[in-house]
């Protein structure tokens, strides 16, 4: 990624759409921090870039959800999972899978503050 900005100017990078447990954002192989929630969607990595190329990494970390379930409730993800999210009766379950999205949907947004 290359970057021009002035003496002074901060950087934020800010993640699109994105569903996620947390991310983690490297610049130039060093940890720049951690995006924990929604809305923490931001964080200032002014101190790790340098003008010009820089190299940007995020790593995203997922649940089991889509391994371990529960995989057929019509209604997809509820605010819980308990012993009746995996029952195979009743108006609630559907014989398809029911996988919930995962990762980052949408293009990054740098932010320059000057």
């Amino acid at each position: 990624m290359n970057l021009e900005f002035g003496e002074g100017d901060q950087i934020y990078i800010k993640l699109g759409k994105y569903s996620v447990i947390t991310t983690a954002i490297w610049v130039n192989g060093k940890l720049a921090g951690h995006i924990q929630w929604r809305c923490a969607d931001g964080l200032d990595i002014t101190q790790f870039v340098q003008k010009g190329e820089n190299i940007i990494g995020i790593e995203v970390v997922g649940n089991p959800r889509n391994m371990l379930g529960p995989l057929h409730q019509k209604s997809g993800k509820k605010p819980w999972t308990d012993s009746r999210s995996f029952r195979t009766e009743k108006e609630e379950f559907t014989p398809d899978y029911v996988l919930m999205p995962f990762g980052l949907f949408a293009k990054l947004d740098w932010i320059y503050l000057k």
